[in-house]
């Protein structure tokens, strides 16, 4: 069957859509108080009013103009001077202490200021004015050195030690150091000495004994 039907008594057209044989009116919407019927179309829809607010979830797209009230601020705002910061603030980049660690040689220009005591790189220095420390060089230091240095330079004969618990048959005028290690020495008084000696030291000394537990190796110089 086809859509819509005539009326038989005034031969009108109702508009319906056949389903099956059965025709469904078509209707057009219409709006207004008693009296009134306005039609409905894109640019005269339908007045709505929404009671409260209503739950939105998605994207929604606005077409048109939307009113905006409040206080609005870019992401990023200008600021100058000093501002005060309270509470936990995450910072990224990196960042320097204040004082660093120097080693090596470092390169400045322009003007440094320094503060301190300085004193010049040239000092003058007076003999006089200096404290000499104990053992130094005086006359008769050197007078003692020297008359060492003759008796070891006028050695005549050298003999080889072993060392024991027995007074040495010819006493040394000095010892001669063969090989190094640890020399130990009985004095006239009985009293023992250990020297932690080196390869070619002289000792000007003149033990008794060469004890055992010595591990250099010496020879006896006698003037």
């Amino acid at each position: 069957m086809a859509d819509n039907i005539t009326t038989p008594a005034i031969g009108a057209t109702l508009a319906t859509d056949d389903i099956g044989g059965t025709h469904y009116p078509r209707s057009k919407m219409v709006w207004g108080a008693d009296g009134v019927a306005n039609d409905v179309s894109a640019t005269n829809p339908m007045p709505v009013t929404i009671p409260g607010t209503l739950p939105v979830s998605g994207n929604v797209g606005i077409t048109g103009p939307v009113a905006v009230t409040g206080s609005f601020y870019p992401a990023t705002q200008p600021i100058s001077g000093n501002v005060g910061v309270t509470g936990n603030v995450a910072v990224t980049g990196t960042f320097y202490q204040a004082v660093q660690p120097v080693s090596g040689n470092v390169g400045v220009t322009g003007t440094v200021a320094v503060s301190g005591t300085f004193w010049q790189a040239t000092q003058p220095i007076s003999a006089a004015a200096l404290p000499l420390p104990a053992g130094a060089a005086t006359a008769t230091k050197q007078d003692e050195n020297k008359a060492a240095l003759d008796i070891l330079a006028s050695a005549k004969r050298w003999f080889a030690i072993t060392p024991g618990t027995s007074n040495l048959a010819t006493p040394p005028s000095a010892l001669y150091v063969d090989a190094p290690g640890a020399l130990v020495v009985r004095g006239s008084d009985s009293v023992d000495v250990t020297f932690n000696v080196v390869a070619g030291q002289i000792l000007p000394i003149r033990p008794v004994q060469v004890r055992t537990g010595t591990t250099a190796t010496v020879i006896g110089l006698v003037t």
